[in-house]
């Protein structure tokens, strides 16, 4: 059984935290602010940390911001003899954006997942994933695989999910004022590229990754008004 930290203020996510968490026979503290976690992270040790980048200085605080998940994010990777434990932060892709992720990866984040979380991999996944790691792993080249695969992949899904809620809600408005329904055109490999701070051909490479169906589903569906408004 593994222990973790669980940085997050808002109560409604903690419910699937939890049943990820008690699927792989693990336990859990939890912080709700940056001065609770800084106490907490300090007098225990902790098998890992999942870490919500937007939280509160203190427990009834001001708005919950980045710049404190930042804050504790390298001060774990400052603290001596625990400064290796993993983090994963847990980001909202359609507020954080792609570059965002890309800066955790250079603080020393070992993965990011985009809430909420049935929107792209299963928490369970990547919590396995990185306590797998083999340390001997070259960090450059983690970052590099990191940022220009899984985490791009996860932001394009996010961005196509949304577009495709967009459009049936478009179409069923047309339909409804009886001009009927039509499809928003879906962005382009260049658009989303500019809307994620990706690079054209690492969009490219997601969207054709072989590996990935979800992602040339959610590709083609965009593309296609049945499909569209069938989209839930």
């Amino acid at each position: 059984m593994a222990k973790a930290l669980v940085v997050e203020d808002m109560d409604d996510i903690i419910p699937s935290i939890e049943d990820a968490l008690i699927a792989r026979g693990d336990s859990l503290v939890r912080a709700k602010s940056l001065e609770e976690a800084r106490a907490m992270f300090r007098a225990d040790a902790y098998a890992y940390v999942l870490l919500d980048l937007k939280i509160p200085a203190r427990e009834g605080g001001a708005f919950p911001d980045k710049a404190y998940g930042v804050a504790l994010l390298r001060e774990i990777r400052q603290t001596k003899g625990k400064d290796r434990t993993p983090v994963i932060a847990m980001t909202s892709y359609h507020s954080d954006g792609f570059g965002i992720a890309t800066e955790l990866y250079a603080l020393g984040v070992n993965e990011c997942i985009s809430k909420p979380f049935d929107d792209g991999r299963p928490l369970t996944n990547v919590i396995e994933s990185v306590l797998s790691e083999n340390p001997a792993q070259s960090q450059g080249l983690k970052l590099r695989k990191r940022a220009s695969r899984a985490t791009a992949i996860d932001a394009i899904k996010h961005a196509l999910r949304e577009h495709l809620r967009a459009a049936r809600d478009h179409a069923y408005s047309l339909r409804e004022y009886g001009k009927g329904a039509k499809l928003l055109p879906r962005p382009t490999q260049q658009q989303l590229a500019r809307q994620l701070r990706l690079s054209a051909s690492s969009v490219s490479r997601a969207i054709n990754d072989p590996s990935d169906k979800e992602i040339t589903i959610l590709w083609a569906a965009a593309n296609d008004l049945e499909q569209v408004l069938q989209f839930k």
